[in-house]
């Protein structure tokens, strides 16, 4: 989250105290946009491990007690737990769908660069790699052939 913080608040600095002839601004947002999205990229598994492993209670046979596995002196049975597990699952929710779904919404919305039709695919793959839309998004695809798409 700081990272993430930094990168938007460097974005706004190299705007605020650059002058207008010394950069283009469109440049400016693909850059921290791509760095952004990689970072996102970067921590949805492990954020989403966590948040999984938060949510995963052994009961106990002997008094029907619950404890986190992950933790066992928090009780799953308490208040405390019932109120961080909203909390959890509201997260779990952003990181296991809101994300994935918006990169497929941003991948979709340049498939057609990403698979142009009637191009063999070393021509494909050339053109792919010199659109300036699609390098912000690049880490998302490189490793799929254009057919794919």
């Amino acid at each position: 989250m700081a990272l993430a913080l930094i990168i938007v608040l460097v974005f706004y600095l190299r705007v605020a105290f650059m002058p207008d002839t010394s950069f283009r601004r469109p440049d400016v947002e693909s850059e921290h946009s791509a760095a952004l999205l990689l970072l996102s990229f970067v921590v949805v598994p492990p954020c989403a491990m966590v948040q999984l492993q938060g949510m995963r209670c052994k009961t106990l046979p002997h008094d029907g007690s619950s404890f986190l596995v992950i933790d066992s002196r928090i009780d799953c049975l308490s208040d405390e737990y019932r109120e961080f597990l909203l909390f959890n699952v509201f997260f779990a929710v952003i990181y296991l769908f809101v994300l994935p779904m918006l990169w497929l919404y941003l991948l979709w919305n340049v498939r057609h660069l990403l698979n142009p039709p009637n191009l063999k695919m070393a021509t494909a793959l050339k053109n792919r790699a010199q659109e300036p839309e699609l390098s912000a998004l690049s880490f998302l695809f490189s490793d799929y052939r254009p057919s794919m798409w």
